[in-house]
Protein backbone atom coordinates (compact mmCIF):
# COMPACT_ATOMS: atom_id res chain seq x y z
CA UNK A 1 0.00 0.00 0.00
CA UNK A 2 1.39 3.48 -1.19
CA UNK A 3 1.71 5.96 2.05
CA UNK A 4 1.99 9.04 0.06
CA UNK A 5 1.69 13.07 1.31
CA UNK A 6 -0.17 14.61 -0.74
CA UNK A 7 1.84 17.29 -1.77
CA UNK A 8 5.35 16.93 -3.84
CA UNK A 9 6.68 20.25 -1.57
CA UNK A 10 7.10 20.58 2.34
CA UNK A 11 5.32 23.90 3.43
CA UNK A 12 7.53 25.69 5.16
CA UNK A 13 5.26 26.13 8.38
CA UNK A 14 2.98 24.43 10.11
CA UNK A 15 -0.66 24.52 9.24
CA UNK A 16 -4.02 22.63 8.79
CA UNK A 17 -2.00 20.20 6.57
CA UNK A 18 0.34 18.66 9.29
CA UNK A 19 4.18 19.71 11.51
CA UNK A 20 7.38 19.41 11.23
CA UNK A 21 9.05 18.33 13.81
CA UNK A 22 12.66 19.17 15.48
CA UNK A 23 15.07 17.34 13.51
CA UNK A 24 17.20 14.77 14.75
CA UNK A 25 20.39 16.85 16.86
CA UNK A 26 17.73 20.03 17.31
CA UNK A 27 16.97 21.22 20.56
CA UNK A 28 13.63 19.96 21.78
CA UNK A 29 11.17 21.38 24.62
CA UNK A 30 12.17 20.00 27.82
CA UNK A 31 10.18 17.90 29.09
CA UNK A 32 9.17 13.75 30.15
CA UNK A 33 9.70 11.65 27.42
CA UNK A 34 6.65 10.06 26.19
CA UNK A 35 4.75 6.53 25.62
CA UNK A 36 6.05 5.73 22.54
CA UNK A 37 3.50 3.07 20.75
CA UNK A 38 3.40 1.68 16.77
CA UNK A 39 6.55 0.17 17.98
CA UNK A 40 6.16 -4.03 17.46
CA UNK A 41 10.55 -4.83 18.10
CA UNK A 42 12.91 -3.12 19.61
CA UNK A 43 16.85 -4.35 20.11
CA UNK A 44 19.75 -2.64 19.50
CA UNK A 45 20.50 -3.22 15.85
CA UNK A 46 16.80 -1.43 15.01
CA UNK A 47 13.50 -1.23 15.44
CA UNK A 48 10.32 -2.62 13.54
CA UNK A 49 7.06 -0.98 13.46
CA UNK A 50 3.03 -2.30 13.34
CA UNK A 51 1.49 -3.09 10.11
CA UNK A 52 -1.72 -3.97 10.84
CA UNK A 53 -3.43 -0.73 8.30
CA UNK A 54 -0.99 -1.44 5.66
CA UNK A 55 -2.33 -4.99 4.99
CA UNK A 56 -5.60 -4.49 5.84
CA UNK A 57 -6.93 -4.69 1.83
CA UNK A 58 -6.14 -8.31 1.80
CA UNK A 59 -8.75 -10.03 3.86
CA UNK A 60 -11.11 -7.17 1.88
CA UNK A 61 -10.34 -8.14 -1.25
CA UNK A 62 -10.33 -11.98 -0.46
CA UNK A 63 -13.91 -11.97 1.46
CA UNK A 64 -15.01 -9.55 -1.42
CA UNK A 65 -13.62 -11.57 -4.08
CA UNK A 66 -14.61 -15.05 -3.43
CA UNK A 67 -18.14 -14.33 -2.16
CA UNK A 68 -18.99 -11.44 -4.02
CA UNK A 69 -18.04 -13.51 -7.43
CA UNK A 70 -19.91 -16.52 -6.25
CA UNK A 71 -22.80 -14.19 -5.41
CA UNK A 72 -22.68 -13.05 -8.98
CA UNK A 73 -22.48 -16.07 -10.78
CA UNK A 74 -25.36 -18.05 -8.61
CA UNK A 75 -27.38 -14.61 -8.95
CA UNK A 76 -27.09 -15.12 -13.08
CA UNK A 77 -27.50 -18.80 -12.54
CA UNK A 78 -30.94 -18.66 -13.80
CA UNK A 79 -30.05 -17.03 -16.67
CA UNK A 80 -26.58 -18.86 -17.47
CA UNK A 81 -29.31 -22.04 -17.60
CA UNK A 82 -31.89 -19.90 -20.08
CA UNK A 83 -29.01 -19.04 -22.14
CA UNK A 84 -27.36 -22.92 -22.60
CA UNK A 85 -30.49 -24.04 -23.23
CA UNK A 86 -31.30 -21.40 -26.23
CA UNK A 87 -28.00 -22.51 -28.35
CA UNK A 88 -30.33 -24.14 -31.21
CA UNK A 89 -32.21 -20.60 -31.20
CA UNK A 90 -29.52 -18.13 -30.74
CA UNK A 91 -26.86 -19.55 -32.11
CA UNK A 92 -23.95 -21.21 -30.26
CA UNK A 93 -21.61 -18.08 -30.70
CA UNK A 94 -24.32 -15.70 -28.91
CA UNK A 95 -25.49 -18.48 -26.41
CA UNK A 96 -21.54 -18.93 -25.88
CA UNK A 97 -20.74 -15.06 -25.23
CA UNK A 98 -23.69 -14.22 -23.42
CA UNK A 99 -22.32 -17.59 -20.79
CA UNK A 100 -19.01 -15.92 -20.51
CA UNK A 101 -19.89 -12.59 -20.24
CA UNK A 102 -22.46 -13.44 -17.07
CA UNK A 103 -19.12 -15.30 -15.71
CA UNK A 104 -17.26 -12.59 -15.94
CA UNK A 105 -18.11 -11.23 -11.77
CA UNK A 106 -17.16 -14.79 -11.20
CA UNK A 107 -13.85 -14.84 -12.98
CA UNK A 108 -12.95 -11.17 -11.59
CA UNK A 109 -13.99 -12.42 -8.13
CA UNK A 110 -11.73 -15.12 -8.59
CA UNK A 111 -8.61 -12.84 -9.69
CA UNK A 112 -9.33 -10.73 -6.76
CA UNK A 113 -9.48 -13.23 -4.24
CA UNK A 114 -6.34 -15.36 -5.56
CA UNK A 115 -3.83 -11.84 -5.63
CA UNK A 116 -5.16 -10.96 -2.21
CA UNK A 117 -4.27 -14.54 -0.70
CA UNK A 118 -0.86 -14.99 -2.76
CA UNK A 119 0.44 -11.47 -3.24
CA UNK A 120 3.34 -10.93 -0.91
CA UNK A 121 2.91 -8.97 2.55
CA UNK A 122 4.21 -5.34 2.74
CA UNK A 123 7.24 -6.19 5.40
CA UNK A 124 6.99 -3.99 8.85
CA UNK A 125 8.58 -0.19 7.96
CA UNK A 126 12.31 -0.54 10.01
CA UNK A 127 14.39 1.75 11.74
CA UNK A 128 18.16 -0.08 11.14
CA UNK A 129 20.93 2.02 14.38
CA UNK A 130 22.93 0.99 12.63
CA UNK A 131 22.62 2.22 9.42
CA UNK A 132 20.53 5.43 10.52
CA UNK A 133 18.39 5.17 8.41
CA UNK A 134 14.33 4.81 7.76
CA UNK A 135 13.67 1.71 5.76
CA UNK A 136 9.64 0.86 3.73
CA UNK A 137 9.11 -1.41 0.90
CA UNK A 138 7.26 0.49 -2.35
CA UNK A 139 5.67 -2.16 -4.13
CA UNK A 140 8.06 -3.97 -6.74
CA UNK A 141 7.67 -1.17 -8.84
CA UNK A 142 9.82 1.36 -6.01
CA UNK A 143 11.06 -1.45 -4.03
CA UNK A 144 13.21 -0.86 -0.87
CA UNK A 145 12.80 3.16 -0.19
CA UNK A 146 15.05 4.12 2.03
CA UNK A 147 15.62 8.07 3.82
CA UNK A 148 18.67 9.09 5.99
CA UNK A 149 17.41 9.68 9.55
CA UNK A 150 20.36 12.32 10.47
CA UNK A 151 19.27 14.32 7.60
CA UNK A 152 15.53 13.45 7.35
CA UNK A 153 12.47 15.79 8.02
CA UNK A 154 9.74 14.10 10.19
CA UNK A 155 6.44 14.97 9.69
CA UNK A 156 3.10 14.78 10.74
CA UNK A 157 0.45 14.81 8.19
CA UNK A 158 -3.19 15.08 8.83
CA UNK A 159 -6.00 14.24 7.19
CA UNK A 160 -9.64 14.06 7.60
CA UNK A 161 -10.16 10.12 7.72
CA UNK A 162 -14.23 8.83 6.93
CA UNK A 163 -14.41 5.44 8.48
CA UNK A 164 -17.76 2.96 8.89
CA UNK A 165 -17.75 4.05 12.43
CA UNK A 166 -17.75 7.99 11.39
CA UNK A 167 -15.43 11.08 10.19
CA UNK A 168 -12.42 11.86 12.40
CA UNK A 169 -8.92 13.42 12.14
CA UNK A 170 -6.15 10.86 11.46
CA UNK A 171 -2.42 11.67 11.36
CA UNK A 172 0.91 9.65 10.29
CA UNK A 173 4.05 10.62 10.66
CA UNK A 174 6.53 10.30 7.86
CA UNK A 175 9.86 11.24 7.75
CA UNK A 176 11.08 12.60 4.10
CA UNK A 177 14.28 13.74 2.28
CA UNK A 178 14.57 16.76 -0.12
CA UNK A 179 15.79 17.43 -3.44
CA UNK A 180 19.65 19.23 -2.89
CA UNK A 181 18.48 23.09 -2.21
CA UNK A 182 14.82 22.81 -2.28
CA UNK A 183 12.12 21.66 -0.68
CA UNK A 184 10.58 19.23 -3.00
CA UNK A 185 10.41 15.76 -1.40
CA UNK A 186 12.57 13.44 -2.96
CA UNK A 187 11.70 10.38 -0.92
CA UNK A 188 9.96 9.36 1.79
CA UNK A 189 9.09 7.02 4.24
CA UNK A 190 5.80 6.72 6.13
CA UNK A 191 6.81 5.32 9.80
CA UNK A 192 3.55 4.76 11.56
CA UNK A 193 -0.32 3.96 10.73
CA UNK A 194 -2.58 6.28 11.10
CA UNK A 195 -3.66 7.37 14.49
CA UNK A 196 -6.44 9.54 15.87
CA UNK A 197 -3.39 11.74 18.89
CA UNK A 198 -0.76 13.51 16.91
CA UNK A 199 0.76 13.68 20.62
CA UNK A 200 1.58 9.51 19.99
CA UNK A 201 3.64 10.65 16.94
CA UNK A 202 5.37 13.40 18.71
CA UNK A 203 6.46 10.98 20.91
CA UNK A 204 7.59 8.56 18.92
CA UNK A 205 9.60 10.42 17.20
CA UNK A 206 11.40 11.93 20.13
CA UNK A 207 11.80 8.79 21.35
CA UNK A 208 13.22 7.58 18.06
CA UNK A 209 16.20 10.74 18.14
CA UNK A 210 17.38 9.60 21.78
CA UNK A 211 17.10 5.51 20.89
CA UNK A 212 19.76 6.25 17.53
CA UNK A 213 22.40 8.44 20.22
CA UNK A 214 21.66 7.49 23.59
CA UNK A 215 21.93 4.39 26.19
CA UNK A 216 18.92 1.80 26.52
CA UNK A 217 18.63 2.66 30.33
CA UNK A 218 17.81 6.66 29.53
CA UNK A 219 15.05 5.28 27.41
CA UNK A 220 11.59 4.74 28.96
CA UNK A 221 9.98 1.09 28.22
CA UNK A 222 8.47 0.68 25.07
CA UNK A 223 4.64 -0.18 25.36
CA UNK A 224 3.56 -3.42 25.21
CA UNK A 225 2.70 -4.90 21.49
CA UNK A 226 3.79 -8.42 22.32
CA UNK A 227 0.28 -10.45 20.92
CA UNK A 228 0.60 -13.94 20.47
CA UNK A 229 -1.93 -16.86 21.19
CA UNK A 230 -5.74 -17.07 19.36
CA UNK A 231 -6.85 -14.01 19.60
CA UNK A 232 -3.70 -12.24 18.91
CA UNK A 233 -5.22 -10.67 16.08
CA UNK A 234 -8.48 -9.69 17.78
CA UNK A 235 -6.23 -8.00 20.36
CA UNK A 236 -4.00 -6.66 18.00
CA UNK A 237 -7.34 -4.85 16.52
CA UNK A 238 -7.96 -3.46 20.09
CA UNK A 239 -4.88 -1.65 20.33
CA UNK A 240 -4.12 -0.69 16.86
CA UNK A 241 -7.85 0.13 14.76
CA UNK A 242 -9.98 0.41 18.16
CA UNK A 243 -7.89 2.09 20.23
CA UNK A 244 -10.05 5.16 20.90
CA UNK A 245 -13.07 2.99 21.28
CA UNK A 246 -11.39 0.45 23.75
CA UNK A 247 -8.70 0.74 26.40
CA UNK A 248 -5.87 -0.90 27.71
CA UNK A 249 -8.02 -3.54 29.34
CA UNK A 250 -10.52 -4.82 26.68
CA UNK A 251 -12.96 -3.33 27.75
CA UNK A 252 -15.16 -0.27 25.66
CA UNK A 253 -14.67 2.97 27.00
CA UNK A 254 -17.87 4.12 28.71
CA UNK A 255 -20.82 5.65 26.86
CA UNK A 256 -23.10 4.34 24.01
CA UNK A 257 -22.04 6.36 21.37
CA UNK A 258 -18.62 4.95 21.89
CA UNK A 259 -20.51 1.07 22.00
CA UNK A 260 -22.47 2.13 18.61
CA UNK A 261 -19.63 3.41 16.84
CA UNK A 262 -17.25 -0.07 17.60
CA UNK A 263 -20.23 -2.38 17.15
CA UNK A 264 -21.17 -0.43 13.76
CA UNK A 265 -17.09 -0.66 12.34
CA UNK A 266 -16.20 -4.15 14.03
CA UNK A 267 -19.37 -5.73 12.31
CA UNK A 268 -18.40 -4.29 9.15
CA UNK A 269 -14.65 -5.49 9.25
CA UNK A 270 -15.26 -8.68 11.23
CA UNK A 271 -14.27 -10.84 8.27
CA UNK A 272 -11.92 -8.58 6.64
CA UNK A 273 -9.87 -8.68 9.45
CA UNK A 274 -10.20 -12.48 9.76
CA UNK A 275 -9.75 -13.20 6.40
CA UNK A 276 -6.28 -11.23 6.86
CA UNK A 277 -4.82 -12.78 9.63
CA UNK A 278 -5.36 -15.60 8.11
CA UNK A 279 -3.66 -14.71 4.90
CA UNK A 280 -0.74 -13.13 6.90
CA UNK A 281 0.08 -16.29 8.63
CA UNK A 282 0.46 -17.89 5.16
CA UNK A 283 1.70 -15.29 2.62
CA UNK A 284 5.53 -14.45 1.93
CA UNK A 285 7.18 -11.08 2.22
CA UNK A 286 9.92 -9.53 0.97
CA UNK A 287 13.31 -10.15 1.96
CA UNK A 288 15.54 -7.20 3.04
CA UNK A 289 18.14 -6.13 1.55
CA UNK A 290 21.48 -7.67 1.94
CA UNK A 291 23.07 -4.50 4.09
CA UNK A 292 20.11 -4.38 5.97
CA UNK A 293 19.75 -8.06 6.91
CA UNK A 294 23.33 -7.89 8.55
CA UNK A 295 22.50 -4.58 10.04
CA UNK A 296 19.32 -6.14 11.70
CA UNK A 297 20.44 -9.03 13.49
CA UNK A 298 20.72 -9.22 16.88
CA UNK A 299 21.74 -12.39 18.69
CA UNK A 300 22.76 -10.46 22.58
CA UNK A 301 21.01 -9.55 25.54
CA UNK A 302 18.04 -6.84 24.56
CA UNK A 303 18.78 -3.81 27.29
CA UNK A 304 15.65 -1.73 26.21
CA UNK A 305 12.55 -2.72 28.43
CA UNK A 306 9.23 -3.30 27.70
CA UNK A 307 6.14 -2.66 29.34
CA UNK A 308 4.85 -5.94 30.85
CA UNK A 309 1.58 -7.15 29.11
CA UNK A 310 -1.30 -7.08 31.63
CA UNK A 311 -3.17 -10.11 33.02
CA UNK A 312 -6.36 -8.77 30.55
CA UNK A 313 -3.80 -7.81 28.16
CA UNK A 314 -2.00 -11.60 28.11
CA UNK A 315 -5.43 -13.28 28.52
CA UNK A 316 -7.01 -11.44 25.59
CA UNK A 317 -4.08 -13.00 23.16
CA UNK A 318 -4.76 -16.16 24.52
CA UNK A 319 -8.16 -15.48 23.45
CA UNK A 320 -9.43 -16.64 27.22
CA UNK A 321 -10.20 -13.16 28.61
CA UNK A 322 -14.42 -13.06 29.11
CA UNK A 323 -15.51 -9.93 28.42
CA UNK A 324 -13.23 -9.77 25.23
CA UNK A 325 -14.28 -12.91 24.18
CA UNK A 326 -17.97 -12.49 24.21
CA UNK A 327 -17.76 -8.83 22.58
CA UNK A 328 -16.12 -10.05 19.66
CA UNK A 329 -18.38 -13.38 19.71
CA UNK A 330 -21.33 -10.86 19.59
CA UNK A 331 -19.50 -9.15 16.76
CA UNK A 332 -18.49 -12.21 14.43
CA UNK A 333 -22.30 -13.73 15.15
CA UNK A 334 -24.09 -9.67 13.75
CA UNK A 335 -21.00 -9.66 10.66
CA UNK A 336 -21.69 -13.46 9.61
CA UNK A 337 -25.93 -12.49 9.81
CA UNK A 338 -25.39 -9.48 7.80
CA UNK A 339 -22.79 -10.84 5.04
CA UNK A 340 -24.58 -14.17 4.99
CA UNK A 341 -28.16 -11.74 4.92
CA UNK A 342 -26.82 -10.28 1.99
CA UNK A 343 -25.41 -13.26 0.11
CA UNK A 344 -28.35 -15.48 0.09
CA UNK A 345 -30.42 -12.17 -0.27
CA UNK A 346 -29.33 -10.65 -3.49
CA UNK A 347 -29.26 -14.23 -4.71
CA UNK A 348 -33.20 -14.81 -4.10
CA UNK A 349 -33.47 -11.54 -5.93
CA UNK A 350 -31.88 -12.88 -8.41
CA UNK A 351 -33.73 -16.02 -8.57
CA UNK A 352 -36.97 -14.03 -8.10
CA UNK A 353 -36.62 -11.40 -11.43
CA UNK A 354 -34.86 -13.60 -13.15
CA UNK A 355 -36.61 -17.54 -13.19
Amino acid sequence: MRSMLPFQRLPERNGLWGVILPRLGEEREPGPLGEAGQIARIDPAGVQFVRIQRMGWRGAGWVLGAGGGLMAALMFAPLLWSFLHAGHRLGPVVAASMCAILLLPLLAGALTAYRARTLELPPPVVLSRRLRRFYQWRGNREGWVSVAADTGTAVIQAAAVVTQAGGDMGYRLHVVEFDAGSRAIRKQVAISEVVSDPDELAWLWDFLCRYLDEAPERLPAVRNAGFEGEGAWLARADRYLFSGLVDGEHRLVPGRFNAFRFYFAAVLEYWYLRCGAWIEGKASTPAYPPDLADAMRWGGANPYAREAASPAQQAASRGDLDHFRRRWRIVAVLSTLLYGGIFVGMIAIGWLVLV
